[in-house]
């Protein structure tokens, strides 16, 4: 029986806000600047070691980002359709 990727959305968030920075060409210290976060709360983000983000957290980055909301959650669904039904990386 395969899971439903839903049930590993907080990790396909993790892995998309990550992508999202890199194709910015920003290091995980210049987005902490720009949005006021430490360096190590956007590594625990992209690393998953905090289960989930809380929104402020969420649209923090989007707006580090300079996205808009509905360009960020288009993408991110969009990431989640070529994903399929395969499992996040680094998931037993």
């Amino acid at each position: 029986m395969t899971t439903p990727k839903y049930e590993f959305l907080d990790w396909y968030t993790a892995e998309y806000i990550s992508q999202c920075r890199k194709a910015k060409h920003m290091t995980q210290e210049q987005l902490s600047l720009k949005v006021g976060l430490s360096q190590q709360c956007i590594s625990n983000i992209e690393q998953r070691w905090q289960r989930s983000v809380r929104m402020h957290t969420l649209l923090a980055l989007i707006n580090g980002f300079d996205m808009s909301y509905q360009e960020f959650f288009d993408g991110l669904g969009k990431y989640l359709d070529e994903r399929g039904d395969q499992k996040p990386e680094n998931i037993n």
